[in-house]
């Protein structure tokens, strides 16, 4: 029965490939036919449970690792990389097993020095897992291919322009709720109380109409469907109740502004969805449904892509009447350098953590030191230094303070709503005056851009 059932399922699939030449208009036989036999292992249901199946094993595996990191240094791991390395200690979180939980420092692969554990010693070695990223970008390709080869118009004429027409129709409806959901400010568009309430009352006798469409669906069924019937009749009758007592309660049984705010942005999306439904069944008829799904499920996923590499989100603190011209990332900690000789123009030179992280010296031309972190601490805490402590440095802070090590709060804790303060110690090495003009003389280091300096041990 099974074998007939595939044979049977395969034997559509061709028949929709040989009758969906729907591009003849674009491509000759031939052309269409090299490019069928490209897309159909691309557009392969074994692709896409594959594909399923290893989206839900990277997810658990990001979930495991928020047990030792942040859940945006989770994130930067499998977003833009193609393949991600991971540390067979995440298989073995510190509150199933205790005795792991020791304390490393690795430099990321972007300005995020990451920290695994506190104490004790790690599981060794490492595998790699396909990012989330890589993982969207081939779902997008199964998607694409798939609807190419598999969705076929059934309409045509003045059917296929209308349903066009009102599928265009649906996408603009929907860019315009989106762009109506922020005001000019970038804050989201709240109504008052008394919008929200009136809306809240629509909805509630449009749940009474609801139950009644319900009950009277559920009568005509026919007589084989009892079940059915029967449980049409319990949904009504729950609709009906539900109604009936949030409006004998009047205002107590309101749900608020900020639940009736996201409760109007849910109705706005039903509508215009409902009306891109009708233009896909229109266009597509049967399959109509599955093309809008497919079509919400291409735009999370492309969405995804597009904040991940385009987007930046940063932070800009100010005081009652204090103005500020510089915004933070508070997730990415960098030391900065200001040139102050110009107040017209201040000049700021960045070093991101992973640098400091690698406690390697950095050096660059427009530095007028190079810079060598001796101690980086992920996450930390600053306690003044008492009578017999040992500064932490001969400068700065760093001759009050002492840097007391914390752990790196992780995605999974009661911390996770918090953030980490990185902190360090850097010795400055100051370049000697007769190490420049040797340099100068030196202009085939100058023409590869290497500049050996001889260094002072000096710290300033």
């Amino acid at each position: 029965m099974s074998n007939r059932a595939t044979s049977e399922n395969e034997s559509e699939i061709q028949d929709v490939l040989r009758t969906s030449d729907q591009s003849g208009l674009l491509f000759s036989s031939e052309t269409w036919s090299f490019v069928r036999a490209i897309l159909t292992p691309l557009a392969s249901l074994r692709l896409t449970v594959a594909l399923l199946v290893l989206g839900v094993f990277v997810t658990w595996v990001a979930t495991m690792q928020q047990s030792r990191m942040d859940i945006w240094d989770v994130k930067r791991a499998h977003f833009p990389a193609v393949l991600t390395p991971i540390n067979f200690e995440v298989l073995f979180p510190p509150a199933w097993f205790p005795g792991l939980n020791g304390l490393k420092v690795e430099a990321g692969a972007d300005d995020t020095a990451i920290a695994i554990s506190e104490t004790g010693s790690p599981i060794p070695g490492r595998f790699f897992v396909p990012s989330g990223f890589l993982i969207i970008i081939l779902m997008l390709i199964n998607l694409t291919a798939a609807h190419l080869l598999r969705m076929r118009i059934q309409a045509s004429g003045a059917i296929l322009v209308g349903g066009l027409m009102v599928m265009f129709a649906g996408a603009a409806a929907t860019w315009f709720v989106v762009l109506g959901g922020q005001n000019p400010s970038g804050f989201q568009v709240s109504y008052d109380t008394a919008f929200y309430y009136g809306l809240w009352i629509g909805v509630q006798l449009l749940m009474l109409v609801l139950a009644q469409v319900i009950a009277v669906f559920a009568w005509r069924l026919p007589g084989g469907r009892t079940a059915a019937r029967i449980a049409g009749w319990f949904g009504a009758a729950a609709i009906f109740a539900a109604a009936i007592t949030m409006l004998s309660s009047g205002q107590n049984a309101f749900i608020g502004d900020s639940a009736m705010r996201i409760l109007w942005q849910l109705i706005q999306g039903s509508v215009v969805a409902a009306i891109t439904l009708v233009g896909c069944y229109m266009v597509f008829r049967r399959k109509g449904g599955v093309v809008l799904v497919h079509i919400g499920i291409t735009m999370l996923l492309a969405n995804e892509i597009f904040v991940t590499l385009t987007n930046q989100e940063q932070q800009m603190h100010l005081y009652e009447g204090q103005t500020s011209s510089y915004a933070v990332d508070i997730r990415s900690p960098e030391m900065f350098v200001a040139d102050m000789r110009d107040q017209d123009a201040v000049k700021i030179m960045q070093i991101p953590a992973v640098c400091l992280a690698k406690k390697a010296k950095v050096e660059d031309a427009e530095l007028p030191f190079v810079v060598e972190c001796v101690d980086w601490h992920a996450n930390s805490d600053l306690v003044r230094v008492e009578q017999g402590d040992m500064p932490a440095a001969t400068d700065g802070y760093g001759k009050e303070y002492r840097i007391v090590n914390k752990r790196v709060i992780d995605g999974v804790s009661g911390e996770s709503n918090q953030r980490n303060w990185a902190a360090g110690v850097v010795r400055l090495l100051v370049v000697r005056q007769a190490d420049v003009e040797r340099q100068v003389g030196s202009r085939a280091r100058h023409e590869d851009g290497v500049r050996e300096r001889l260094l002072d041990a000096e710290v300033v």
